[in-house]
C-alpha cells in the first residue's frame, strides 16, 4: 500500500495497532503530514482518519500512545491550537474527535501510560506546567468523564519496562512517587480517596518497581530492587521471591522485560559469574534459577533487546543471543536448558 503516492516512505513503523476491524498506523504524505491512517489490508480501504493537524503539519508526534477501550481506539495527537492532547477513534473521520484539551490552550499535556481496564482508561497527564511531573488521570472517553485522580506523581516511571499501570484483581496498581518514599507501588480504584501507597518495598529508597506480568489469576510477578517480587495484592501476599546471589540484579534500565511462556516467565539477569543471560521463575524459590549460560563465563549471552525483539510459537520462544563462537544468531527455549 503506498501511502505517500509517488513520495517518499510514507510509512515509518512508530505506530502500528489493530482491533478487530482495522489495522492503524502513523502514515505520512506531502499533503498531510503524519497522521493515524487505517486500513481494512486493501488499497481502496486505507485512509487517514483526520487530518487533525490541518495541512502538512504533523499531528502525531514520535511518541504516540495508544489503547483500545471497547474496540474505540485511544490516541495521542493534536495541532497549534491544543498541543498534543487524548483523542478517541471509532474508526471513521467523524468519529474522531478530541476527547479532552486537558492542558488549556495550545500545551501539551504530555500524556503516557494509556491503559485500558474494566472499561476505563487511565493514563498520566499535566494539566499545568510542573517539571518533571505527571499526575494519575481517567477517561470514559467524554470531556466531563475525563478527570485527574490524584495528583501522585507518574513521570519518573518512563524507564525501561512495560506495565506500568497495571491491575490485579479488585486493584489498579501503578509507580507513584512521593518525597516520603520515592518510587514506589501505589493503588487505586479510581478516585481520589482509594490512591494510596500500597507498598513501600525500601524504606532507605526508591524499589523501582516495574515490569508487571500476569503469573495466573490471583498474582502478578514484578521487579523492585532490582529483584523478583510477586503480589495477589495484598500486603501479607507481597513478598520477595528470589533475590540473586552475589550481588546480581535484573536489569530494568533497557528494553528488558519479563516474557511469560506458558506457567512461567523468562527474563534478563546479571550476575558476577554469568554477565546477562536467560533466568525464568514459575514465582517460586525453588523455581527460579538460570536457563542456561549461553555465552560462558563473564561473556554477554543476551543483550540489550531481549524483551522487545522475540516471537513464541508452541511453547517455544525464539531470541537472538551469543555464545561467544557464533555471534548473534537464532536460538529457541522451552524453558528447559537449551
Amino acid at each position: 500500500l503506498d501511502v505517500n503516492d509517488g513520495g517518499p516512505d510514507g510509512f515509518y513503523g512508530d505506530f502500528l495497532t489493530s482491533n478487530d476491524q482495522n489495522i492503524f498506523f502513523d502514515g505520512v504524505t506531502q499533503f498531510y503530514g503524519k497522521e493515524v491512517w487505517k486500513s481494512n489490508g486493501t488499497s481502496s480501504g486505507t485512509t487517514i482518519l483526520k487530518d487533525v493537524y490541518t495541512g502538512y503539519e504533523d499531528g502525531t508526534g514520535n511518541n504516540l500512545q495508544h489503547a483500545f477501550v471497547n474496540n474505540v481506539l485511544y490516541f495521542t495527537a493534536g495541532n497549534n491550537s491544543t498541543g498534543i492532547e487524548l483523542w478517541k477513534s471509532d474508526g471513521t473521520n467523524v468519529g474522531t474527535t478530541l476527547v479532552k484539551n486537558i492542558y488549556p490552550g495550545s500545551y501539551s499535556s504530555d500524556i503516557l501510560f494509556l491503559t485500558s481496564i474494566d472499561n476505563i482508561l487511565y493514563f498520566s497527564a499535566r494539566q499545568e506546567f510542573v517539571e518533571d511531573k505527571n499526575f494519575l488521570w481517567k477517561s470514559d472517553g467524554t470531556s466531563d468523564g475525563t478527570q485527574l485522580i490524584k495528583d501522585v506523581n507518574l513521570r519518573g516511571t518512563n524507564l525501561g519496562g512495560k506495565n506500568k499501570i497495571f491491575k490485579l484483581n479488585n486493584l489498579v496498581l501503578f509507580i507513584g512517587f512521593s518525597s516520603q518514599n520515592g518510587w514506589e507501588l501505589w493503588k487505586t480504584e479510581g478516585t481520589n480517596e482509594s490512591t494510596s501507597l500500597f507498598f513501600d518495598l525500601n524504606y532507605s529508597c526508591s524499589s523501582n518497581p516495574t515490569d508487571f506480568v500476569q503469573l495466573n489469576t490471583n498474582e502478578i510477578l514484578f521487579t523492585a530492587n532490582s529483584q523478583l517480587y510477586k503480589s495477589n495484592g495484598s500486603i501479607s501476599g507481597t513478598n520477595l521471591v528470589y533475590r540473586i546471589p552475589n550481588g546480581g540484579i535484573i536489569d530494568t534500565y533497557d528494553y528488558s522485560k519479563f516474557i511469560k511462556l506458558d506457567n512461567i516467565i523468562l527474563y534478563k539477569a546479571f550476575t558476577q559469574e554469568n554477565n546477562q543471560e536467560l533466568w525464568k521463575s514459575d514465582g517460586t524459590t525453588a523455581g527460579t534459577s538460570l536457563v542456561k549460560d549461553i555465552y560462558p563465563g563473564v561473556g554477554v549471552g543476551l543483550n540489550e533487546n531481549f524483551g522487545s525483539d522475540y516471537a513464541i510459537l508452541n511453547g517455544v520462544i525464539y531470541f537472538t543471543a551469543d555464545n561467544g563462537t557464533n555471534g548473534y544468531e537464532l536460538w529457541r527455549s522451552d524453558g528447559t536448558t537449551l
